[in-house]
């Protein structure tokens, strides 16, 4: 940004982070928890934009949560052949062993799973389960890196 305002340049930065969704109680809660939802798990969790943590509103979080989970277990992974698939592979091995990775992380340190903490065994591909991971420490490696796959975390 430096280099580029002293000839007036535009420019664009990718500041990376954990994009984060704040919901607030004024929502109509099954119309936005599926958004957010989709908003992390869009091309399988693996843009820069998805959602990584979603901080909700002390008033409405157990009804929030409960909704994230409810469309999280509707959204099948699997073949783009299978009419029921509502998600695809995450990229490669690499990206897979990441993912699961932050998995089992979680898992290890005895984190609240929401949803997910499963592989998905089916076709020719890296399919994940889509994974929430509810409250986890701010230290926490879920928290501090970003995944870029098909697990998100949220927050009272």
């Amino acid at each position: 940004m430096e280099a580029c305002s002293k000839t007036l340049k535009r420019v664009t930065l990718e500041l990376g982070g954990n994009d984060v969704s704040i919901v607030l109680p004024d929502v109509n809660i099954q119309q936005v928890a599926p958004e957010v939802v989709l908003g992390a798990l869009q091309n399988s969790g693996q843009v820069c934009i998805a959602t990584k943590r979603v901080l909700i509103h002390q008033d409405i979080y157990r009804p929030f949560v409960d909704a994230m989970v409810a469309f999280t277990k509707y959204l099948k992974p699997g073949s783009p052949e299978d009419p029921q698939t509502g998600l695809g592979p995450v990229q490669n091995k690499m990206q897979y062993d990441r993912v699961m990775g932050f998995v089992d992380d979680c898992r290890n340190n005895g984190y609240t799973f929401a949803t997910g903490d499963q592989t998905v065994k089916q076709g020719k591909g890296y399919f994940i389960q889509p994974t929430i991971i509810d409250n986890p420490p701010t230290e926490s490696r879920i928290v501090q890196e970003e995944p870029f796959g098909m697990i998100f975390t949220h927050y009272l």
